[in-house]
């Protein structure tokens, strides 16, 4: 990773910056860039939101994001914008949905799931998914919606519980 040219973001928000930051905390943490053209705006909804999945079909007609999913098996709204993780590389959306997968879902709990696997008792990094995780969440310009079924009493750091 190119920690110099990925110290600024032209496109994502400061919320959407320190959660994508916390894949890579190895690396200084990427900062929204503060310049007019990007800036200049007052945007509501914006920031990192937990989505209960009852109540996705409400969160796609309020805010119309583009639907992230790992792959194309993963079932859909199909009266929204879908697109692979790997598909939204290099592309700049307003709003987006991820549908986690079970690998994901253990790095949401807690930040803290290092994305390997023991096979033959040694540890071996389950390929792409951090990465390709770190490219989804970069996609929004706005907000990054992640479905997430959290318990009432949970709580999470940057994240606002939708509903």
């Amino acid at each position: 990773m190119d920690e110099k040219t990925l110290k600024l973001s032209h496109r994502n928000n400061k919320q959407i910056c320190d959660y994508s930051s916390k894949l890579y905390p190895e690396f200084e943490k990427t900062e929204p860039c503060t310049c007019d053209k990007c800036r200049k705006k007052v945007i509501k909804h914006t920031g990192i939101f937990f989505i209960r999945r009852k109540n996705v079909g409400e969160y796609l007609k309020t805010f119309n994001p583009t639907q992230l999913i790992w792959s194309k098996s993963t079932k859909v709204d199909s009266n929204y914008s879908s697109l692979t993780f790997g598909k939204s590389k290099g592309k700049t959306i307003e709003r987006v949905l991820i549908y986690p997968t079970p690998n994901i879902r253990k790095w949401i709990k807690d930040n803290s799931y290092d994305f390997t696997v023991v096979k033959n008792g040694k540890r071996k990094p389950i390929k792409d998914v951090k990465e390709k995780l770190y490219v989804a969440l970069t996609r929004a310009r706005h907000s990054v919606a992640i479905i997430y079924d959290y318990q009432e009493g949970e709580s999470f750091e940057g994240i606002t519980k939708w509903k």
